[in-house]
């Protein structure tokens, strides 16, 4: 992990609203770890989420979402990662893969004590923009991000910081304070931005923070929080064996590794497929989060928390799978992934019916 906390934008980006997992007509979609990272995102801090989600007693009002505290899920996230006896490693960079014909035999990464090479048997490249597959020669696509940035104002004369705290949103058109609007369009010449260099994403950093100096004025009474890392959303994605489509609303997919809904919009619902967490010319790396296979609009629908989650819990096990059998990952046993995730909890298909 290049910073110090786990969580990436859920936590040191401030992005503090864990998505829905359910379709927006009251009926849950995504389960598995996706689930069990919401419950413990508010496990020891503030939540919104309808209790009806969690006592299965009467009709839920709103969709199976809610918003954290992201400082107190850090300390959470520390703890639940080290329970399973995973070793972390902060204020580590990823360098590159070192292949050995279509498979990645070690990462070389860039640690506190030097550069160091971690022999592996598979790899996920979670990094949000397929850095690891990238330079594993994968196929990918490339997007674009118009600016956007959060930041917290507390009032702390008020006696109560975390109720009065508000988020705000800068995109492209406006800037949302506790959802109203203050201030105006952001001029054209500041994006798109492509996020895949120190220079793009130092500009997208920079005039991020001189539009949120420019548009919020704290008073004597306040304090700001900004996020310490870039709030980039589409940067680069695998182009995969497949990918998932707008089109595949409400469509069965054979090799689904669980479903999600549109976070935007109740109604639809996608099986994300297999084939979209890997390219078929390297044989043990997967793409899991916003760096897998999406076309179009089906790429804001993957970029975000429970898709990540789920993306991350199925590349998890299928890497396992391939690092124990040896076989490339165009040859894994779709059912038998699809088996050992469903016995984790992850609802792999939808009764559309």
């Amino acid at each position: 992990e290049k910073s110090i906390s786990l969580g990436g934008l859920a936590t040191i980006g401030l992005i503090n609203i864990y998505l829905p997992l359910c379709d927006g007509m009251g009926h849950k979609v995504t389960t598995g770890i996706a689930e069990e990272l919401l419950l413990l995102s508010i496990r020891h801090g503030y939540d919104t989420l309808d209790p009806a989600w969690l006592t299965g007693e009467g009709q839920p009002s709103a969709r199976y979402r809610t918003a954290f505290n992201p400082c107190e899920y850090v300390i959470d996230l520390d703890q639940w990662v080290a329970d399973t006896g995973t070793e972390i490693r902060f204020d580590t960079v990823f360098c590159r893969p070192v292949m050995e014909g279509d498979r990645c035999v070690a990462v070389v990464v860039e640690e506190k004590g030097g550069r160091v090479a971690y022999r592996c048997a598979a790899v996920v490249d979670a990094t949000g923009d397929a850095d690891a597959l990238m330079r594993a020669g994968a196929a990918c696509v490339e997007g674009g991000n118009w600016l956007t940035n959060w930041c917290f104002i507390a009032d702390w004369k008020s006696g109560m910081p975390r109720a009065e705290g508000r988020n705000v949103h800068i995109d492209r058109y406006r800037l949302k304070v506790a959802g109203s609007v203050a201030g105006g369009r952001i001029p054209s010449e500041a994006g798109p931005y492509r996020g895949l260099t120190a220079h793009e994403v130092t500009r997208y950093v920079m005039d991020g923070r001189r539009n949120i100096r420019e548009s919020v004025n704290p008073d004597e009474s306040t304090v700001m929080l900004l996020p310490t890392m870039a709030d980039l959303r589409t940067t680069r994605r695998l182009r995969g064996a497949v990918a998932l489509t707008p089109e595949d609303d409400h469509r069965h997919t054979a090799d689904s590794i669980g479903c999600v809904g549109d976070w935007r919009k109740p109604g639809p619902v996608f099986e994300v497929p297999f084939g979209s967490l890997y390219d078929p010319a390297i044989a043990n790396m997967l793409a899991a989060g916003r760096c897998t296979a999406a076309v179009g609009d089906a790429w804001e629908i993957t970029r975000v928390i429970p898709t990540c989650a789920l993306t991350g819990q199925a590349a998890g096990t299928a890497a396992a799978m391939t690092a124990l059998s040896g076989q490339a990952l165009r040859d894994l046993p779709v059912a038998e992934l699809q088996g050992r995730l469903s016995g984790d909890g992850v609802m792999i298909h939808y009764d559309f019916d």
